[in-house]
């Protein structure tokens, strides 16, 4: 009799897609949106400066995130000015992990 046992998960990213851009038809406000593989304990979103990493602002905290496509919306007075920055993406996962990305982004007037 044929069987699969499995004794490992395989890793794999818990957040992607993730995606900050200016709302249509608004200039006062961004959206947000990741997908998370997993529900999480916690994520976060924060700036810094992509030539010294300085930080510049925290742009999300979310606590128990749910599994799927997040959405949401930002105010424009979060983002310090505009220009390119270096977006520090947390993901604490419910077992206490935390799987972090950098990604380059671009904030417009």
């Amino acid at each position: 009799m044929p069987y699969l046992y499995i004794n490992q998960e395989a890793e794999s990213p818990k957040a992607g897609g993730i995606e900050f851009s200016l709302k249509p038809f608004s200039e006062d406000a961004y959206i947000y949106r990741f997908y998370l593989s997993e529900a999480a304990k916690n994520v976060q979103a924060i700036l810094y400066d992509p030539d010294t990493l300085l930080y510049k602002s925290k742009l999300l905290m979310l606590d128990d995130a749910e599994q799927g496509m997040n959405e949401g919306k930002l105010d424009k007075k979060l983002i310090p000015e505009s220009g390119r920055y270096v977006l520090l993406f947390t993901v604490q996962t419910e077992d206490g992990h935390y799987e972090t990305q950098e990604i380059p982004v671009d904030f417009e007037d």
